[in-house]
């Protein structure tokens, strides 16, 4: 009996507690956060040749005919005579095919267990 009471008297606790939190609790319209607007700035390796080559790229016009489309709106590899890019070939063609897979013979439940435990296979691993 001594037990019960006290289990009474800690939900009795519990339930005060957690209603006075909700009294005291200010729920309001959340207030907008302000962050201040950040510059971000690369700050990585400038004395690679990637870098070096990509900074040349920008500064320098492309011309007419290099690099991008000609006068008539064509590409400058289609211009030039080179491989159509839809029609490349890809590795699909050369998948080796799949084997199934060989699935060996489950023991019977009565047969001993492949583990080597010496027990019956329903007693240890078919469960």
């Amino acid at each position: 009996k001594e037990a019960y009471e006290m289990f009474v008297d800690l939900m009795a606790d519990i339930q005060k507690t957690v209603s006075n939190y909700f009294f005291r609790a200010q729920f309001g319209p959340p207030q907008p956060q302000r962050r201040a607007p950040q510059r971000l700035a690369y700050s990585g390796p400038t004395d690679s040749p990637v870098s070096r080559a990509a900074q040349e790229a920008r500064r320098e016009p492309v011309p007419a005919g290099v690099g991008g489309r000609d006068e008539l709106g064509m590409s400058s590899r289609a211009s030039a005579g080179g491989p159509d890019p839809r029609r490349l070939a890809t590795n699909r063609g050369e998948q080796e095919t799949r084997k199934p897979i060989k699935v060996d013979k489950q023991p019977g439940r009565n047969d001993p267990c492949p583990c080597g435990s010496g027990k019956k296979y329903k007693k240890c691993h078919g469960r």
